[in-house]
């Protein structure tokens, strides 16, 4: 094949047998010896050829990766590689004829090209083919009849191209197949009754299509389907009847759509789901009643709605739920109470809506943010038991607050098996306080004074007349958040210690 002024190409090679060792690359870390496998890197420089391969008698493996237009895979026929990997960028065609009797040939991923269309004729005979990738490409239209006849393909991933339709017919008799990439292209419609024989899919990804509407009931025959997303498209009516009840869905993903209407049968149940996005639609109601026998749920996010009423009920039995996000919508009351043992909850997010009541969990969470809302009192008495490392109660209309129950978690015997240092980052776990922008006249900070770590108190924007802040004396790398006005009115700011941090703030109208 010719050259190419813009050509620079790596090739990654693992290959058994060679007939000459070459002992210098052998020594060199770079050249490592695995499984009885030599692996080698070359590079190229004005060559789209693949040539030097042949110097190798048993290619396993070859991965082609860099800057090149033109790319000839001859030398590969009738080789018994296995995996192929072609990260070309610049590349704007491929002839796949050289694979034609590679009969040993796996895995086929060609990622990051400017392919526009291509040829899949010559996979026919590639009967071991399990994962077919052609992704990250410029791809307006594929024919997918030559891997009608392949068998054991198991993985088909075709997202981010330009696909604007797509015939999935040839996949009826992949019974193996299991996982179908096709997000991220501009399919606006997609039929996809072909997929009711695949019984084996337990992926199916179709986010970031602007598909308007789309007929699920094929998925019924479906019973492994561990992951269904179908978030960034166009849907605004959705029936998820088919999933009535489901006990294999792990990941369900509705995200980013036009949604009014969720249509969930009687019988549509949600026992082993894991993961929950249905965030940033238009849906003002959901009934939760799909959960009520599911105990493993870890997240569930129904952020930047219009719901109005959630019943948290059906939540009773998710005791290992992680992660809450209620935030963006028009609650306007709210009642935690029926998550009584959740005591694996790490974050619960309720800002933005309308609160005017919220019952809090006996557990609470790590990190609670219910700023912006309008909130006028709030009982922290459910805490008591919990380590709080973030609150944020800033931008209510709170006028008075007992701070009492986060002291409790202090005591001695809850202390003796608590650390203050994350498991995760090794830090210094401290508590962040936000109360600013409330209609605080006074605040009783005394119940502060026993926790050990405190990163920052907030309290800027409140019409506070006085602070006392003798509480903090004895405390290190504090940070105390004020207006200009509080720190212009209080008189004890000269008499804190260095180790004391004051910030100032603009005063802005409450």
């Amino acid at each position: 094949m010719g050259e190419s002024d813009i050509s620079k190409l790596s090739i990654r090679i693992k290959a058994m047998g060679f007939e000459e060792t070459n002992q210098e690359e052998i020594a060199n870390q770079l050249f490592p010896l695995r499984d009885g496998a030599v692996i080698q890197t070359i590079t190229l420089s004005k060559e789209s050829d693949l040539t030097c391969i042949a110097e190798h008698s048993q290619v396993q493996e070859v991965t082609v990766s860099g800057f090149s237009r033109l790319l000839d895979l001859s030398v590969l026929r009738n080789t018994p590689i296995s995996k192929l990997v072609i990260d070309v960028q610049s590349l704007s065609k491929l002839d796949l004829k050289p694979l034609k009797n590679c009969q040993d040939l796996r895995v086929l991923e060609i990622t990051k090209t400017e392919i526009s269309s291509i040829d899949l004729s010559p996979l026919t005979s590639c009967q071991n083919l399990r994962v077919f990738n052609i992704s990250d490409c410029q791809i307006e239209s594929i024919v997918l009849s030559p891997l009608k006849q392949l068998d054991n393909l198991v993985g088909l991933y075709l997202y981010r191209n330009q696909l604007k339709r797509i015939d999935l017919t040839p996949l009826s008799n992949l019974y193996n197949l299991a996982s179908l990439f096709l997000h991220s292209n501009n399919l606006s419609s997609l039929d996809i009754t072909p997929l009711q024989t695949c019984t084996s899919l337990s992926t199916l990804s179709l986010s970031g299509n602007p598909l308007h509407g789309i007929d699920l009931t094929p998925l019924n025959s479906c019973t492994l389907l561990e992951s269904l997303k179908l978030s960034r498209c166009c849907l605004s009516r959705l029936d998820l009847s088919f999933l009535s009840p489901n006990h294999s869905l792990w990941t369900l993903n509705l995200s980013d759509n036009p949604l009014t209407e969720l249509i969930l049968s009687e019988e549509f149940e949600l026992t082993v789901a894991r993961y929950i996005d249905i965030s940033d639609t238009k849906l003002q109601s959901l009934d939760l009643s799909f959960l009520h026998n599911n105990t493993v749920l870890s997240s569930l996010i129904l952020k930047g709605n219009d719901l109005y009423h959630l019943d948290t009920t059906p939540l009773s039995s998710c005791h290992r739920i992680q992660k809450i996000d209620f935030s963006h919508n028009l609650l306007s009351n709210l009642d935690l109470s029926p998550l009584q043992r959740h005591t694996l909850l790490s974050e619960l997010n309720l800002s933005h809506n309308k609160l005017e009541r919220i019952i809090l969990p006996k557990y609470g969470s790590n990190n609670i943010d219910i700023s912006h809302n309008r909130v006028s009192s709030l009982n922290l008495s459910p805490l008591k038991s919990h380590q709080i490392l973030k609150l944020d109660l800033s931008s209510n209309n709170i006028d008075s607050l007992d701070l009492s129950p986060l002291s409790c978690r202090y005591r001695t015997d809850l202390i003796e098996h608590l650390s203050p240092v994350s498991m995760i980052t090794g830090e210094v776990e401290q508590l962040l306080l936000n109360l600013s922008d409330n209609s605080l006249c006074n605040i009783d900070l005394t119940p502060l004074a026993t926790i050990p770590h405190i990163g920052q108190i907030d309290l800027s924007n409140n019409p506070l007349f006085a602070i006392d802040f003798s509480p903090f004396l004895y405390h290190e790398h504090l940070k105390i958040v004020l207006d200009e006005k509080q720190i212009r009115l209080s008189e004890e700011i000269e008499m804190l210690p260095e180790s004391i941090e004051i910030i100032e703030v603009p005063l802005t109208s409450h």
